[in-house]
């Protein structure tokens, strides 16, 4: 019998500080840091790879992409998280992650 695919060991690296993304997918407003994780590690309709930050105002914006496949820009005013799984890789990035 062929073994189940074992499910992916995912670790939070960040915050990258000054940085975020800007490839908004989806935006929550007015939650937890916790929560913005949370909904990213529990999205269903897409892959969520990353979230910005927007902490003077506890906004989550939710990203498809990461820093592999979009450039982080920069802003005093966001923190950048992305998600990196033990095999598992975003568009055009290796799997060579943990």
């Amino acid at each position: 019998p062929i073994a189940p695919t074992p499910e992916p060991t995912c670790v939070w690296e960040g915050p990258y500080e000054g940085r975020y993304l800007g490839n908004q997918y989806v935006a929550y407003y007015g939650i937890s840091l916790n929560d913005c994780m949370q909904y990213c590690e529990t999205e269903k309709s897409y892959r969520c790879w990353s979230f910005d930050w927007y902490f003077d105002y506890d906004y989550c914006y939710l990203n498809r992409y990461d820093r592999y496949t979009n450039t982080l820009y920069d802003s005093a005013s966001y923190h950048y998280y992305e998600r990196v799984c033990n095999g598992e890789c975003s568009k055009d990035k290796s799997c060579n992650m943990l």
